[in-house]
């Protein structure tokens, strides 16, 4: 398991399933350093050295991930070791070998396992744990995670009604990152034949990784934000919709994150009791707990 405060945090809402791939094909604790390095200019040849005592491991680890990914149970994400020669995904140090005379100066690539990993299960939320420290990063992260599994949960259970109630749920969740896939979304649920239920399942899964596949932009939740604020235009005296709109142009301006705003209209949901709001993912797309 990875050591830091957000994963130790993040523990008791998930089924952790950990893996060194390091101790695992049979180094100890603590062990001498693995770097990889290119043996060609175009980087197709990489090894996993160590350079201490120049064992290569380069056939034991592709082995071993091999093995481990083919068996891994069902999982909704991945968060790896960040830079590291076996378990990093991106900008993970390539050095030249000695035999490798046309390779680049160090260069950057992914590790074998957390490269392989990638290749396989982009679409789940992925991560290291060094990027999750980016508050906008962690937040997309947990949304993706969390929705994801939801709807294997709903998938599960099956029945279209589900989907429908997944859907709409979601709806400003999705609004915030993509009306055009949140629109394809809602035609594949509101159209699915109740007794063919699966390929609307794998329709809407397909479509609903593509729409995580890019991190949200503040405009797009800006546009999410005002169409709840719509709900309450008419309920608000003047001096509130001021201090609401300030406090969203404070975060169009980065001085002030989202969970200010969302706090404000999740107050007026429960003042209001707007039904529709009230069972929004957009306003508590993972626990509580979990925001900062």
């Amino acid at each position: 398991m990875i050591h830091s405060a957000f994963v130790d945090k993040l523990k008791p809402y998930i089924t952790p399933v950990t893996h060194c791939p390091e101790v695992e094909i049979g180094l100890g604790v603590p062990r001498k350093t693995l770097r990889i390095e290119a043996l060609d200019k175009e980087m197709k040849k990489l090894r996993l050295v160590q350079p201490e005592t120049g064992i290569d491991f380069t056939a034991k680890m592709r082995k071993y991930t091999c093995a481990t990914l083919d068996s891994l149970p069902v999982v909704d994400g991945f968060i790896l070791k960040g830079k590291s020669p076996s378990s990093g995904f991106k900008d993970v140090k390539i050095y030249p070998g000695k035999e490798g005379k046309h390779a680049p100066l160090t260069t950057k690539g992914s590790g074998f396992f957390g490269g392989e990993a990638y290749k396989r299960f982009s679409h789940l939320a992925f991560e290291d744990e060094g990027r999750l420290n980016d508050p906008k990063i962690r937040d997309h992260f947990l949304k993706k995670l969390f929705t994801i599994a939801g709807f294997r949960a709903v998938r599960k259970r099956g029945g279209i009604s589900g989907l429908m109630k997944f859907q709409q749920d979601n709806k400003l969740l999705f609004m915030s990152y993509s009306q055009k896939y949140m629109r394809v979304l809602g035609n594949i649920a509101a159209t699915a034949p109740k007794k063919a239920a699966e390929p609307a399942f794998t329709a809407y899964e397909a479509h609903l990784y593509l729409l995580f596949d890019k991190i949200y932009t503040e405009k797009s939740v800006i546009n999410t934000v005002m169409h709840a604020f719509g709900y309450f235009k008419e309920k608000l005296g003047p001096k509130e919709k001021a201090f609401f709109l300030r406090h969203l142009d404070k975060y169009r301006q980065g001085k002030e994150p989202l969970g200010t705003v969302v706090s404000l209209l999740r107050s007026y949901i429960t003042r209001f009791d707007e039904k529709y709001l009230e069972t929004q993912a957009f306003f508590e797309p993972y626990p509580e707990e979990l925001a900062e």
